[in-house]
């Protein structure tokens, strides 16, 4: 769009934008889609994709640059340690897992969680000095 500013507003360069547009609102109904089917899925609820809310939520981090590969770890993270809590499962709704300042917080905490835990490995310790007796 950099190379589009201060050319005069044409008649083709107001479909090319509509087109533009148009296009990124399917990408991010299909995303929508995928996400909250996902979601309903691994809840048992029955969020619907077409929500403006929930749309605005999902587009919004689509547009930070977030995949549907994201929005599922975030979702199968936050299931399994609240599922089975009463006072938090009710927090498994797009409001709460796709609002801008959780969804970063969760991704980092995927990070944490999936980062290996580094154990020390102890190197066997070889004595050659008492020969075959200990065999």
């Amino acid at each position: 769009h950099v190379a589009e500013l201060g050319k005069p507003i044409t008649k083709e360069l107001k479909e090319s934008l509509k087109i533009k547009n148009k296009d990124q609102v399917e990408i991010n109904l299909d995303v929508a889609h995928v996400v909250i089917n996902y979601l309903n899925e691994k809840t048992g609820k029955q969020f619907k994709a077409q929500s403006t809310a929930t749309k605005k939520f999902i587009a919004g981090r689509v547009k930070e640059g977030y995949t549907q590969e994201d929005f599922m770890k975030v979702i199968d993270l936050k299931v399994s340690q609240w599922i089975n809590h009463t006072e938090f499962s009710r927090f498994l709704r797009p409001s709460t897992l796709f609002n801008a300042t959780n969804f970063e917080n969760y991704v980092n905490e995927l990070a944490i969680v999936q980062k290996p835990k580094k154990r020390m490995l102890a190197l066997p310790v070889l004595d050659f000095t008492k020969g075959d007796e200990h065999v």
